[in-house]
């Protein structure tokens, strides 16, 4: 079990992040508790992403079995350890720390592990110029904060919180004002009114569209979208050619 100090204070999520970003600054320079009251954590201050080797996955279903590669799995343990120790210091809730993720790091280590499941809110394809956004259909801020407080109380599971990042970092592309909605609904599409439609029943042009705005260089598996003239050739068998 953590022998850290368990945060205090109660914040309404909505007002974490913002919360999140003005203490982390600060935390991340302060020197690490003692060895005896904080968990194993090297190189807090490491950039964590900026190593990654560039996504070789060219499939459009997620296997979950699939091991991930050494070098990948070492920089989520590490994340892991980072938001641990956060979510240890006084005055820090789970939300916050996992804001380390979602607000911070997840700009450049997300698109490694962010997996597309080739499919697109109807409204998305109606106009495709509008605001788009990539959906996390299982909501993944609230269960991956609840993660974090679990381990706290519990004693920290590094492996299940691998296992349970790779599976919720699974989206889908929507209208930005359609993420709100869903959110709103607690993930309830037919609530928020949101059709969805596969990929290859999508008009050519608007995959075109879709595929430069939104998935290019986003998601680890944006290659197997990948069509002619969109710059990255697609090994994808029966995929646009």
């Amino acid at each position: 079990m953590l022998t850290c100090e368990a945060s205090s204070l109660e914040m309404q999520p909505e007002y974490a992040v913002f919360e999140a970003q003005r203490r982390l600054s600060h935390i991340l320079s302060l020197p690490l508790p003692p060895a005896g009251n904080r968990c194993r954590l090297p190189g807090v201050g490491a950039r964590l992403a900026d190593s990654l080797t560039e996504p070789q996955e060219v499939s459009r279903q997620l296997d979950l079995t699939i091991p991930l590669p050494d070098a990948l799995n070492e920089q989520l343990l590490s994340l892991y350890e980072e938001m641990m120790w956060l979510a240890a210091r006084p005055g820090i809730t789970a939300s916050m720390a996992r804001a380390w993720y979602t607000h911070i790091v997840s700009t450049k280590l997300a698109r490694k592990i962010r997996f597309f499941t080739g499919e697109v809110s109807m409204a998305a394809i109606s106009d495709p110029s509008q605001r788009l956004t990539l959906e996390h259909f299982k909501r993944l801020p609230t269960r991956l904060t609840s993660l974090v407080e679990n381990d706290v109380r519990n004693g920290p599971n590094p492996g299940a919180f691998v296992s349970l990042l790779r599976d919720l970092e699974q989206v889908r592309i929507t209208t930005v004002q359609e993420n709100y909605s869903a959110m709103k609904s607690d993930g309830d599409y037919a609530v928020a009114g949101i059709e969805l439609v596969v990929w290859d029943d999508i008009p050519l042009d608007v995959r075109q569209v879709l595929w430069k705005r939104v998935l290019n260089g986003k998601v680890m598996n944006y290659a197997a979208y990948a069509m002619a003239g969109a710059g990255v050739r697609s090994t994808v068998k029966g995929a646009d050619t």
